[in-house]
């Protein structure tokens, strides 16, 4: 009897001894975070800063969502330019040569500082005209020349006009040779921009996009005169 009360007791202990369970631990959900949206606010009445807006928005959208490759070429010239004037300006200026015998010195700086500039505004006016952007041919759709991205926003007007075109046309149009392909789109700022002048740049993004895709399926506009902002496409 002794031994049985000693196993029973044993058992018994065992049982008591026995670790409670633990209710399962409550799952964490995850908190969802909501997404927002930042909106750029520009001074409606400011055109320059309008345009910059939008042009630059235009750039990224090329870069960004078509994939293009922006050609440096022409900045880079302009850039080595500038570098150049500033040279001869700071020799001018920092040369260790007394006055009046700097005389010369300061006639032959002065005069290739201002040459450069004016070869500099030459190529804003004849070159670059109202080109914000020169792109490398698109791989993905085997093209073999460049896109030439124009813009104008003219003052006094809600009509802002985006032209895409080969980089080649305007030797083209010198030439007098046709047809010149290009894609035309115009805008009312109202689309883009609210009251507070908010930007809409998503919206903005999907209309460029849509009329790069236009120009890659070479649903060229006809040719009339430019940044009229009716546009026609010709007729297959």
């Amino acid at each position: 009897k002794a031994v049985v009360h000693h196993y029973i007791s044993i058992i018994m202990g065992k049982k008591k001894s026995s670790p409670k369970e633990e209710p399962p631990a409550e799952v964490e959900k995850p908190e969802t975070e909501e997404s927002v949206i930042e909106l750029h606010q520009v001074d409606t009445g400011d055109i320059i800063k309008v345009k910059q807006v939008l042009d630059e928005t235009v750039v990224s959208t090329l870069i960004t969502t078509c994939d293009l490759k922006e050609n440096h070429r022409l900045g880079n010239i302009k850039l080595i330019l500038m570098a150049v004037a500033c040279a001869f300006a700071a020799v001018a200026q920092f040369a260790p040569v007394p006055f009046p015998e700097n005389r010369p010195l300061l006639g032959v700086c002065g005069t290739i500082y201002f040459i450069i500039s004016g070869i500099l505004q030459l190529i804003l006016w004849f070159v670059d005209e109202d080109a914000i952007m020169i792109t490398y041919p698109d791989e993905s759709i085997k093209e073999t020349k460049g896109l030439r991205v124009r813009t104008v926003f003219p003052r006094y007007t809600e009509f802002f006009t985006l032209m895409l075109e080969y980089e080649d046309n305007k030797e083209l149009k010198k030439k007098g040779q046709k047809p010149v392909e290009f894609v035309k789109e115009t805008w009312s700022v109202g689309n883009f921009f609210d009251v507070d002048g908010y930007f809409d740049a998503a919206g903005f993004d999907k209309a460029v996009a849509r009329v790069y895709e236009r120009f890659k399926k070479k649903q060229f506009d006809v040719e009339d005169d430019e940044f009229t902002g009716n546009n026609k496409q010709k007729k297959d």
